[in-house]
């Protein structure tokens, strides 16, 4: 399948509904990298549903496949940037559960600006939206008040910092 393939910088995006498959695929493909070629496989995933399908690699886990859970914005971006360092050519990285991402920058956003841990950022939020409801003089006004008050280059550094990793064009 990869035998004479020569592959320069490609993306492969999976997508379906829950259960579809895209998990088992993902692992699929990593199966056909490791047995037809020398290369390691990097799978990182924003949650913790790989765990039933690391049997299908078992036998180059710690060798050549190397699997990880990073559930926030800081240990993803850290792990990824680790494993581009030690990457070659012809090694994949595949991140399963990656839309989840942006819920990690806008977390990491919000601690950040808000000083406070990112476990603390739902009872910030929710004493923000208290004092907001208070101060309240209409109805209409109460429906569309925001929590937060991003503007344009809050919501450009969330991009660029999602990015650097999700669209990352030297990989």
């Amino acid at each position: 399948c990869f035998e004479g393939v020569e592959l320069m910088r490609e993306r492969l995006l999976i997508t379906g509904d829950t259960g579809s498959g895209k998990t088992r695929a993902l692992f699929s493909v990593a199966r056909a990298v490791l047995d037809r070629t020398s290369n390691k496989v990097f799978f990182i995933a924003c949650d913790d549903g790989q765990g039933r399908f690391l049997r299908r690699v078992e036998e180059h886990k710690d060798s050549r496949f190397f699997s990880y859970s990073e559930t926030n914005w800081k240990d993803l971006r850290d792990r990824y940037r680790a494993i581009k360092l030690v990457m070659e050519e012809g090694d994949w990285i595949m991140m399963d559960r990656i839309d989840m991402s942006w819920e990690f920058v806008r977390e990491y956003f919000g601690a950040q600006t808000s000083r406070v841990s990112e476990d603390e950022l739902d009872e910030l939020y929710m004493e923000k939206r208290i004092e907001q409801r208070k101060t309240q003089d209409n109805e209409k006004s109460r429906k569309t008040a925001a929590i937060t008050d991003y503007n344009q280059l809050d919501w450009t550094l969330m991009r660029s910092t999602l990015k650097s990793v999700v669209f990352d064009a030297t990989a």
